[in-house]
């Protein structure tokens, strides 16, 4: 289970130089996990039919699923932002979720599933909600002028609002 603090907020000023670094810091697990994450996404993506019908039927399986979200969580210290874990974590569950066109509605012993994504996204959502926060705060003292988001930042964010938008 995903534990509600992830220690995002625990410093309240940072430079953004060891911010950066920090979001970017991968240990070689990280790098594993990472991969395996870009594997199954890229076989989701750009498999075969039956390829792709496969890996869903098998993410499908809840305690799977459950591990592959506490093992990103545990690998990024439930930053998400290392390797873009979170990111592809949550194209992933993306493809997970989206019904096909020939189905109106989902199983309800899916449930489950949705409940787990709802909780990483709530996770991601509580990463990112201070650095929105301070966007905001920043564009209003300074006219409008307002910091870029990091590349990583940014998908991942975008990832968490699309992901939503499925769900």
């Amino acid at each position: 289970r995903i534990s509600e603090d992830t220690g995002f907020g625990n410093s309240t000023t940072s430079a953004t130089g060891n911010a950066q670094a920090d979001m970017e810091s991968t240990s070689s697990e990280g790098v594993v996990v990472a991969s395996a994450f870009r594997v199954l996404l890229a076989l989701l993506r750009y498999g075969t039919s039956s390829t792709k019908s496969a890996v869903l039927q098998q993410l499908r399986d809840k305690e799977l699923l459950r591990s592959l979200i506490c093992l990103g969580a545990e690998i990024t210290q439930e930053r998400w932002f290392p390797a873009n874990v979170g990111t592809n974590l949550l194209l992933i569950l993306r493809d997970l979720c989206t019904l096909p066109p020939s189905k109106l509605h989902e199983d309800g012993e899916m449930l489950e599933l949705y409940d787990m994504a709802c909780v990483m996204l709530q996770s991601c959502m509580r990463l990112i909600e201070p650095k929105l926060d301070a966007t905001i705060e920043q564009g209003q003292l300074h006219g409008g002028i307002v910091r870029p988001m990091a590349a990583q930042e940014e998908l991942l964010m975008r990832q968490v609002v699309l992901t939503y938008q499925v769900l």
